[in-house]
């Protein structure tokens, strides 16, 4: 029977701790485990039900060193690795984690037949600052498996020499259970952003294509971020309060709710030095949800949504309002919102998870 061990600090997140049930549940053959911190960034967001002592589920606090998430070290961890016995050992975070160190060497003591897995989110080439690319180059050699959770990840990680075995795959999928169409009436012309509101998620791009569209138009901000008040005093200014709504962040399981009072969904992501898209997990939801999406070029963006949703030059505002606009035509809103229900059956939860599993069995 194969023991795998997986420490993930993103299970504190219920759409990603449901991809780690999932994974249980489809493989009772198997003994998987995970260890998960209380809290990340000190901010407690298990539910209750999680805390509830689980079989297979390790509590671990996440001690932080100069209150950086990368500076973090699991306590306790050494015993949980002594205790699951695993032959399998997959840390579900990146590979220049102080933990992600700490992890191998606990590994070399209490598991040193154990092969190693490692994920990554990472689609920028950067030197990452001592002692981190120490640990990275570490991490890398010891590996046997690399998840990358885009394709440029995937090509980022061959620039840094890796030459074992890697995978396209991000960290969990889109349950179609939860995401679906739950409305008879929509405001075809009630645009949505979900997500942080920053520079980097391009929300101001987004505000100055809003300023361009007729009053029919609606938007919908749900997140925080902090451009948050700026834009709230760009919006009073303009005269926009009737048309425009901003709503704090909502609960994970609350969001197909929210999805269904909205008639396109835009992420208008912005690259910067140290960070690009890496996924869009938001377009996914929208999708399974029959919401026409536009997403900028920026990172995986393009990837996945393909020719599923329409994609404008992160930066240019002039043709985000262009592929809005496209939008008001019935017959390429119900093409784009067909060739997503297929699209996101990719990204299921039962696809993505399955495919890491038979992934780190291979290993």
């Amino acid at each position: 029977m194969k023991n795998i061990l997986i420490l993930a600090r993103g299970c504190l997140m219920d759409g990603y701790y449901e991809q780690f049930e999932t994974l249980r549940k489809n493989h009772p053959e198997a003994k998987i485990e995970l260890i998960i911190p209380y809290s990340f960034n000190n901010i407690l967001i298990v539910k209750e039900k999680k805390e509830k002592k689980e079989k297979g589920v390790y509590r671990s606090h996440l001690i932080y060193l100069k209150k950086e998430s990368a500076l973090s070290l699991y306590i306790p961890l050494c015993k949980y690795i002594k205790q699951s016995k695993p032959n399998i050992i997959y840390i579900d975070e990146e590979p220049w984690l102080l933990s992600t160190a700490q992890v191998l060497i606990a590994a070399k003591f209490y598991a040193p037949k154990a092969k190693i897995a490692i994920f990554t989110w990472e689609n920028i080439e950067r030197n990452q600052r001592f002692p981190l690319n120490i640990i990275e180059r570490a991490a890398l050699k010891k590996a046997e498996l690399c998840i990358a959770g885009n394709k440029e990840a995937e090509r980022v990680l061959r620039k840094k020499g890796f030459k074992k075995k890697i995978i396209s795959n991000p960290q969990w999928g889109i349950n179609l259970e939860r995401f679906k169409k739950k409305r008879n009436e929509t405001n075809e012309k009630t645009i949505g952003f979900i997500g942080r509101i920053t520079a980097s998620k391009g929300i101001e791009d987004l505000i100055e294509a809003f300023k361009e569209l007729g009053k029919e138009y609606k938007l919908i901000i749900i997140g925080t971020g902090d451009l948050e008040e700026k834009i709230k005093r760009e919006i009073k200014e303009k005269q926009l309060e009737k048309r425009v709504v901003i709503k704090s962040a909502v609960p994970y399981f609350e969001l197909p709710k929210h999805l269904n009072e909205m008639g396109i969904i835009i992420l208008p992501s912005r690259t910067t030095k140290r960070w690009k898209e890496q996924l869009g997990h938001i377009l996914l939801e929208a999708m399974a949800c029959e919401i026409p999406v536009i997403g900028s070029n920026s990172g995986a963006i393009p990837e996945v949504i393909e020719d599923a949703g329409l994609i404008f030059k992160e930066g240019d505002v002039k043709e985000l309002v262009q592929k809005i606009k496209e939008l008001e035509n019935k017959k390429r809103r119900e093409e784009l919102i067909k060739k997503a229900k297929e699209r996101v059956k990719e990204y299921t939860i039962e696809k993505v998870s399955e495919k890491t599993y038979q992934a780190l069995l291979a290993c």
